[in-house]
């Protein structure tokens, strides 16, 4: 009976209306730009030429496969991860973390601190597994590292096609 509809992506917003016969309007994530330049204003941070960062739940979409090539890969790089890892998955994240000197865990951080973190990496990646729940993802993280001005690597999924000039997206690990 609503007179609007709206989705947080463009492939529920496809889905609910095939369901429905209703229009849906897509509403992505958005980041505060001012908010995220007020946050690192005055820190003198140093952005790092060899610090990758991920900000976000680790949890069964996370690619833990494609992080630990990354790791190996770039083994002179510092790979920040910063959120918690869901209880189904923390054994097999903390065995990873432990088994890799360049992958350094913080857990989860307050809001305020995440500008600062991200202005002083190199780049942020989102190593997402495909599955129905990832496209139906539009990734804050996408938004808040383009607003430190990092490049961004992502694995691919539709959603994040639209922005395809600005992001990085690989469709094998290597």
């Amino acid at each position: 009976t609503a007179d609007f509809c709206f989705g947080s992506s463009k492939f529920i917003c496809k889905t609910k209306q095939e369901q429905t016969q209703k229009d849906f309007h897509a509403v992505l994530n958005a980041v505060d730009y001012q908010l995220h330049k007020d946050l690192v204003k005055g820190k003198n941070l140093t952005r790092k030429t060899n610090s990758i960062i991920y900000v976000g739940a680790v949890d069964e979409w996370f690619d833990f496969d494609l992080l630990e090539k990354i790791s190996d890969e770039f083994k002179s790089h510092e790979i920040v991860v910063v959120g918690s890892a869901a209880p189904k998955v923390k054994a097999k994240f903390e065995q990873l973390v432990n088994s890799k000197s360049n992958i350094k865990f913080l857990g989860p951080k307050p809001y305020a601190e995440i500008p600062g973190l991200l202005a002083s990496s190199s780049v942020g990646i989102i190593p997402f597994l495909s599955s129905k729940l990832i496209e139906g993802v539009s990734p804050l993280k996408l938004f808040e590292y383009a607003a430190q001005g990092l490049p961004v690597v992502s694995t691919f999924w539709e959603e994040l096609e639209p922005f395809k000039e600005n992001v990085f997206l690989a469709r094998t690990q290597f």
